[in-house]
């Protein structure tokens, strides 16, 4: 934050400063200090999206440096179904209601719901939805889906869920926005957001509804999309 910034720049403290959101690029814009902090720091940002933002923000060159993290200990046994779904919800900007146009059309599919911010409004809870919550337990997740989802409506900076998904070999449709497409590589689909100030959620929910049908009855385009998942997290 910007106190800490400012301590460690008085007191002549070395070290970098890490960009993760483009939240928090938002936020510092409007202090005319952040920046003049800045220049005096390394500064990195976590995709190459946030890179370009830090620099139309604040006039600064930052590098990019993509989360570390052990891609192994996400690594599960798994003998999933195609038509099992998998959403991690922290908000509705995850994409919630993109999630449940999707439980609703499509009662013949599974969906496994983890995130202690699952917001909906089912009078009642639809048999083909598990919401487990907050789930320590990454194995009970991506050892029981076969396709992730990630309709976010908000510019990400580099979400990780994705990798993790990727080292199991399984296929994301997800969100052309922010740094997902970078997070993505070629392990998954990406559908289009015509507007992110007030898509249309009926019209995008209809999207996400047919890559997900077409991935779900193509066993071989679920093959080669499970394959090239695997392949990027190898590359990763």
């Amino acid at each position: 934050d910007l106190l800490s910034l400012f301590v460690a720049s008085l007191t002549g403290i070395p070290g970098a400063h890490f960009f993760h959101s483009l939240a928090y690029v938002e936020t510092f814009k409007n202090h005319s200090l952040f920046p003049k902090l800045l220049k005096k720091r390394r500064v990195f940002a976590v995709s190459r999206f946030l890179q370009q933002n830090v620099r139309q923000a604040f006039g600064i060159e930052a590098a990019p440096w993509y989360p570390i993290f052990d891609l192994g200990k996400y690594r599960v046994p798994r003998s999933p179904e195609r038509a099992v779904l998998g959403y991690y919800s922290a908000g509705p900007h995850k994409g919630d209601e993109i999630a449940n146009i999707l439980v609703e059309k499509s009662p013949g599919w599974k969906f496994l719901v983890v995130g202690r911010s699952y917001s909906h409004s089912f009078r009642a809870v639809p048999p083909n939805l598990i919401y487990q919550g907050d789930q320590p337990d990454t194995n009970r997740f991506y050892g029981a889906i076969g396709i992730l989802l990630v309709p976010s409506l908000v510019e990400e900076g580099f979400p990780r869920v994705i990798l993790e998904a990727a080292v199991n070999g399984i296929p994301v449709i997800a969100s052309r926005l922010g740094g997902i497409p970078e997070a993505l590589g070629r392990s998954g689909i990406l559908v289009d957001i015509d507007r992110v100030e007030n898509p249309d959620i009926q019209a995008l929910g209809r999207r996400y509804l047919n890559e997900v049908q077409s991935l779900i009855n193509n066993e071989d385009e679920y093959r080669r999309l499970s394959l090239q998942a695997s392949a990027r997290a190898e590359e990763y």
